[in-house]
C-alpha cells in the first residue's frame, strides 16, 4: 500500500534517551605464601574496595508514557550508592603426591559488604579441591609424562588436525 507521509512522519521518528553512569573504585589486595605446610604452602590474600556510583537515567518521552508497541514503559532512575568490602581468602594444600590423590586443597573465603542504600552483609566460601591420580608411568617408562592434553601441547601449539590416540579406563579417556 501507499502509506501518506504524514501518517509515516508521526508513528516514524527517533526516539532517544539518555544515561549517564559514573562508578569510581579503589581497591587494594595483598597476597602471598603464608608458611610451608607438610605438602606445600599455605597461601592467603586480604583486601579492601570501596565503591561511589550515580546513575542518571532519562528515558525518552515515550518509553516513559508506555507509547512505544511491544515495550515497557520506563520511568526516570536517578541515584546513587557507596560500597565498602573487606575480603580475605586462605588455600591449604592438605594432601598431595599420593596414591589415589595427586592433589585435596582446602579453600576458605569470606567478605564483608556495607551498601548505603541496604545496609551490610557477609558472604563465605568453604571448599575443597581434590584431583585424582588416575594412573602412573612405571619405573620402566622412558616417554612423556604428566597429563595428555599438556604434553601434547608442549610439543605442538595446537591440536588442529590431529589424531589423538587415547587409551586407559574410560574415567580417563571419555
Amino acid at each position: 500500500g501507499n502509506i501518506p507521509q504524514a501518517y509515516r512522519d508521526y508513528i516514524w521518528h527517533d526516539i532517544t534517551g539518555h544515561t549517564s553512569y559514573k562508578e569510581t573504585t579503589v581497591s587494594a589486595i595483598a597476597d602471598g605464601s603464608l608458611f610451608d605446610l607438610p605438602y606445600g604452602k599455605l597461601r592467603g590474600a586480604l583486601g579492601v574496595e570501596a565503591r561511589w556510583m550515580k546513575i542518571n537515567d532519562v528515558p525518552s518521552e515515550e518509553m516513559q508514557n508506555g507509547n512505544i508497541y511491544n515495550f515497557s514503559s520506563s520511568g526516570i532512575t536517578r541515584g546513587k550508592d557507596n560500597v565498602k568490602e573487606i575480603f580475605g581468602e586462605l588455600e591449604a594444600p592438605l594432601l598431595a603426591g599420593l596414591p589415589g590423590v595427586e592433589e585435596l586443597t582446602l579453600n576458605l573465603s569470606g567478605r564483608y559488604t556495607d551498601y548505603d542504600s541496604y545496609g551490610s552483609n557477609t558472604t563465605y566460601k568453604l571448599g575443597l579441591n581434590y584431583v585424582p591420580v588416575l594412573s602412573r608411568a612405571g619405573a620402566e617408562w622412558t616417554g612423556a609424562r604428566g597429563h595428555v592434553q599438556h604434553t601434547l601441547l608442549q610439543r605442538r601449539h595446537t591440536l588442529v588436525d590431529s589424531v589423538v590416540y587415547a587409551c586407559g579406563s574410560l574415567v580417563m579417556t571419555d
